[in-house]
């Protein structure tokens, strides 16, 4: 019986071990960066969380901006559009470029290095508000349709206004070259600009896959940037805790298709209580 007993002690002992070290398989190193046990028992690397502030992306966004401006030798603006154009996918826009620059340049609307050709007798007729003016009371894309001041002013501060921003295209019928930051910069009013480039940075938020904003129904301006593949717990830095898989609040241990399920049976259970209250009447 003694024997028996200590057998049991034993395995007992080695039961609560095996629970210990499964638990102890994942960590954090020195540096906050989670770390996760392998199927060979050697740790692996789980991607960090990252929250950043307007201004981190904004500066994010000027350095890829840069780098592709620095690789395909064209101007800033140029390379805003045909990353917007391309879903902000620096890596596909340069391999692509190298292929067919026509296509890309025709797909985004764009004719990097082409200035527009001023009327020989130094005046034109704007095609809106048919008035005869001197070029510099107008302004032309490289596509050289030109019109006045005014009416471009008029004709952006209405596509901002109407969230159709980043896809401004020359006014005239069936042209389909796009206004880039620094055509607007010389036509638009200062705060239809910024309206303008607010569009500009939240299309590099919202393109990415990777970056999200933090969905605290009390308003946010932070975003998560998460390159990990699974579903991951953001703790923001407004103090909303959320998942970054589903963006719904941080649901751990349940994964998000179980609280999907749970969330359609609580919504059906409720309109059936909506449905008796409404029909019903107690004994």
């Amino acid at each position: 019986m003694a024997a028996e007993s200590s057998l049991k002690r034993e395995d007992t002992v080695d039961s609560i071990m095996t629970e210990c070290t499964d638990a102890s398989e994942m960590s954090i190193d020195g540096d906050g960066d989670q770390m996760a046990g392998s199927d060979d028992g050697a740790p692996s690397y789980v991607e960090p969380i990252h929250i950043l502030s307007m201004d981190d992306m904004r500066a994010k966004q000027n350095r890829d901006i840069d780098s592709v401006a620095a690789t395909l030798a064209l101007d800033r603006a140029t390379c805003g559009i045909l990353l917007v154009m391309n879903q902000w996918n620096s890596q596909r826009l340069i391999e692509n470029w190298w292929t067919d620059q026509a296509r890309i340049c025709d797909k985004a609307g764009v004719l990097p290095g082409v200035k527009a050709t001023a009327p020989a007798d130094g005046q034109a007729l704007c095609l809106v508000c048919y008035r005869t003016l001197a070029v510099h009371e107008l302004f032309a894309l490289g596509c050289s349709h030109w019109f006045c001041r005014g009416c471009w002013a008029e004709y952006v501060s209405h596509a901002v206004k109407t969230k159709a921003g980043l896809g401004v295209r020359c006014m005239s019928d069936n042209c389909p070259v796009r206004l880039t930051d620094a055509d607007l910069e010389r036509v638009a009013a200062p705060g239809d600009l910024e309206v303008w480039r607010r569009y500009f940075l939240e299309s590099y938020v919202d393109k990415s896959k990777r970056v999200k904003w933090c969905p605290n129904p009390r308003s946010c301006t932070f975003v998560a940037v998460y390159e990990g593949l699974d579903a991951a717990d953001v703790n923001c830095n407004c103090g909303h805790s959320w998942c970054f898989r589903c963006a719904r609040d941080a649901h751990k241990p349940a994964n998000c298709e179980q609280v999907e399920k749970w969330q359609e049976k609580f919504s059906s259970t409720k309109e059936d209580s909506q449905w008796l209250i409404a029909n019903t009447k107690p004994c």
